[in-house]
């Protein structure tokens, strides 16, 4: 599973949540259905990557599954 970070501000039906400063958003259902997510970022060389995953194992996805980082 792939998830996508967008600037964007809250709506009625999403689950908010504020971390260092930043605010965070996601759907409800998604949240419901995939559970709470954790993000981590890395630096290669000039570049720096976030990675967005559900702290539940949901079958594949990722910056692992490609090879557009690499």
């Amino acid at each position: 599973m792939s998830y996508d970070l967008v600037l964007d501000e809250p709506g009625e039906l999403d689950t908010v949540e504020e971390h260092e400063g930043l605010t965070f958003m996601a759907e409800n259902r998604i949240v419901e259905r995939y559970g709470p997510f954790k993000m981590t970022s890395f630096k290669r060389g000039n570049r720096i990557y976030m990675d967005i995953n559900s702290i539940h194992d949901t079958g594949g996805g990722g910056c692992d599954s490609c090879t557009t980082c690499g």
